[in-house]
């Protein structure tokens, strides 16, 4: 009975009789777990390098995210917030070193902002539907009119 414990979950996992888990590198995960997290990882990989350029220190990042993850922050969260901090702020790349370091300030004020827009995306989105089905437009085909023919005033034969 071999029991190891998975980083992601930090359940344990016993390899003589589980057959959901793979060796990464030199720990034992899950296998959803590892889907999670490594998707999670790549999405960031991919927003930071978007942003940081060849500034971007990717070891840096992996250290990074994982104390986010392990702080209970979710991968989706952490782009939503480096988009907030260089897209809505307009902050430059050059402060952060290489990293994603920014994360902890503005983590709570990128998920408060991005909650706000949806619920008022979705607020518009009812009025809108309400507004169209309130006015909506009806198209009635015209009656056919009969108009009776007129007498001829000359014949002519």
């Amino acid at each position: 009975m071999t029991l190891v414990k998975c980083p992601y979950c930090e359940e344990n996992i016993d390899r003589n009789f589980e057959f959901n888990w793979t060796k990464h590198g030199n720990r034992y995960w899950h296998d959803k777990c590892w889907e999670s997290y490594d998707s999670g990882r790549k999405l960031v990989y991919d927003r930071a390098g978007q942003y940081l350029g060849n500034l971007a220190d990717y070891n840096k990042i992996t250290k990074q995210f994982n104390r986010y993850i392990k702080k209970g922050y979710s991968p989706e969260g952490i782009v939503q917030a480096l988009d907030y901090w260089y897209n809505i702020q307009d902050n430059s790349p050059d402060k952060a070193l290489g990293g994603i370091g920014i994360i902890d300030s503005i983590y709570i004020d990128a998920t408060r902002y991005f909650k706000e827009r949806q619920a008022l995306k979705d607020k518009q989105a009812k009025e809108q539907i309400h507004f169209q089905k309130e006015y909506e437009r009806r198209y009635y085909q015209p009656r056919a009119v009969k108009i009776p023919k007129a007498n001829k005033r000359f014949h002519f034969e």
